[in-house]
């Protein structure tokens, strides 16, 4: 029997279902559809605003369940995921029902209810409410992603590095027996990563894009991990810079003054930290974008090579992988990091301000704890206690045009390097 709260709502609800679709003109059935849609995200404003009472009553203790996802989703037949999400929502429109109010006047989806739900604890949502609300209406849910993203960087730019520590943490893959001779492969890894793999994965897929083979996009891309691991397997993998290309923007003043603000990854509706993008413009082409603050272009600059492929190769014969003590990843699994960094301190592209450095041991460098002092010959890494440790060289002997002469290393006679990665 419906609860007499819900009676009007289930009325309605017959009245539209003898409704006649066909005897509606095609020219108002957009109409009809979008606003059906909008008070379908009404209902769902009502929907959370009456499962938050639910669960400050803790409705769901009383049929044994764990906890309200899972009382909610055993009650309505729907998925963890889904319920999960519907009391995150529920928990959202509580602390900023003026989110609720745009729901129910249609001027909010759900999709970007939800989206706001990652900033409505923060301090500074109260002061910006106004304008986040206007931006997320006016957006798509990945445009309003990003944007609250970039404006969680500006209010609070000394939780970025935490921010990116906690998703870090969060890293995962696993591997789950499935049915059918078949093996499930799940995982969660931060956005930068994630950018990288695609990209990679991308790449080596768009090589067999006309084989003629009639494999689908996600085979391709699925064939194109197998055959980078059989490549691995086989040793054939041995490093070098022939790298896919990721374009990234950011502003100006985030790359050189080190001001707050992310980076956006064009074609992957994904934004980097300042630190991410300033460890990643350590080895990668630039070009100067000048934009007259909206979306025109005024001038795009030629590109600035960081480090040029002929010293990237002296850097592997010198270095012979990762600088840090200890650290014995190889040359190609190592980004080319400047001591002096060229967006930042007008570091020098010359081989005494060059290292070597695995993704790693980049990252805390970047995280501005950790600092490199002297120059690549005479290389000291100064913790974040203070304490100071040597980064000899492991590669072969070379003279440092500063005047210096480094450890020599022990590459063996004969040695050759090698750097490509065989198709």
């Amino acid at each position: 029997m419906t609860h007499p709260v819900l009676a009007p709502v289930e009325q309605g609800l017959h009245s539209l279902a003898g409704v006649d679709v066909a005897a509606v003109p095609v020219a108002e059935l957009g109409e009809v559809v979008v606003g059906l849609r909008r008070l379908i995200t009404g209902f769902e404003a009502e929907f959370a605003r009456f499962a938050h009472a639910a669960e400050f009553a803790e409705v769901w203790r009383t049929t044994g369940a764990t906890s309200m996802p899972a009382w909610l989703a055993a009650a309505t037949g729907s998925t963890m995921k889904t319920a999960r999400k519907q009391v995150k929502l529920a928990d959202t429109v509580t602390k900023a029902p003026v989110i609720a109010d745009k729901m129910r006047s249609g001027e909010l989806s759900a999709d970007n209810a939800e989206a706001l739900g990652a900033v409505v604890d923060s301090d500074c949502f109260a002061d910006d409410a106004e304008l986040l609300l206007e931006i997320a209406a006016g957006s798509a849910p990945h445009e309003t992603r990003k944007a609250l993203e970039h404006w969680k960087a500006i209010t609070d730019p000394t939780g970025e590095a935490e921010r990116d520590a906690e998703a870090r943490a969060r890293r995962y893959l696993g591997f789950s027996k499935g049915d059918n001779g078949m093996t499930d492969i799940k995982g969660s890894v931060p956005d930068e990563d994630a950018a990288f793999i695609k990209s990679a994965l991308d790449h080596i897929a768009g090589k067999a894009f006309d084989d003629l083979s009639g494999r689908t996009y996600p085979q391709r891309i699925a064939d194109a991990l197998t055959d980078l691991c059989n490549a691995y397997a086989a040793g054939t993998v041995t490093g070098g810079r022939e790298r896919p290309k990721l374009i990234i923007t950011v502003g100006y003043e985030t790359i050189v003054a080190r001001a707050a603000g992310r980076g956006v990854v064009i074609g992957q509706d994904v934004t980097l930290s300042g630190d991410a993008v300033r460890r990643l413009a350590c080895d990668a082409g630039l070009h100067r974008l000048v934009t007259n603050g909206t979306s025109v272009t005024l001038d795009f600059g030629t590109q600035t090579r960081l480090a040029s492929d002929s010293q990237y190769l002296v850097l592997v014969e010198r270095d012979g992988g990762c600088r840090w003590p200890g650290c014995h990843r190889p040359p190609g699994w190592c980004d080319v990091h400047h001591i002096d960094e060229v967006t930042r301190d007008d570091g020098p592209t010359d081989i005494a301000n060059l290292v070597l450095l695995c993704n790693a041991h980049h990252h805390l460098v970047h995280e501005l704890r950790w600092r490199l002092l002297g120059n690549a010959y005479d290389l000291l890494i100064e913790t974040p206690d203070g304490t100071i440790l040597q980064a000899p060289p492991r590669g072969r002997k070379q003279a440092d045009p500063t005047g210096h002469t480094e450890p020599s290393g022990d590459p063996g006679a004969g040695e050759q390097l090698g750097f490509d990665i065989a198709s």
